[in-house]
């Protein structure tokens, strides 16, 4: 596994992710480091496992993503804040919030009204990181919705002065 990472070659790509589905900690553990030293080869393999996998091999590509920063896969992963599978919603809302790309910034505002928790507290934290103008306006719009109203508000605390004239008008 990591003579597959050290080759860095898209040749590697489809033994590396059928191994996201083989059981073991230290076996994936090595993977993850396979995966992180092939860098934009492996942003491209684990794409293609977002359309086809599901459950932890989901996951775990998922979640390499986000530390990849592949905002290539953005759009791909903002569906994937739909999925059944509660640890995929979850998982991609953390990627999300690694990559930083403001086009997942009203779907992270969205998160704020799900029924888990989690996934709404990795929705805060996304968008006090990314905090970009659409953050801050859906944010701003969020102040009248009672059930979000204290979320909105310490997100925008947390972004602070970002956008001092959106917060001022």
């Amino acid at each position: 596994i990591t003579a597959l990472g050290n080759i860095q070659a898209a040749t590697s790509c489809a033994l590396a992710t059928r191994l996201l589905a083989l059981p073991g900690e230290d076996l994936q553990d090595s993977l993850r480091v396979a995966f992180l030293s092939m860098g934009e080869p492996a942003v491209v393999c684990l794409s293609g496992v977002l359309e086809s996998a599901s459950g932890e091999p989901l996951t775990r590509a998922i979640y390499l993503l986000g530390k990849l920063k592949a905002t290539d896969a953005v759009g791909q992963i903002i569906q994937r804040l739909h999925d059944p599978d509660p640890a995929v919603r979850r998982f991609a809302a953390i990627a999300l919030t690694e990559i930083g790309d403001p086009r997942a910034e009203e779907y992270l505002v969205a998160l704020l009204r799900d029924k888990d928790p989690a996934l709404r507290t990795y929705a805060a934290v996304g968008l006090m990181s990314i905090g970009g103008r659409i953050s801050i306006r859906l944010l701003l719009a969020s102040l009248n919705d009672p059930e979000t109203r204290w979320l909105a508000v310490r997100i925008l605390d947390r972004i602070g002065s970002r956008d001092i004239d959106s917060l001022i008008a």
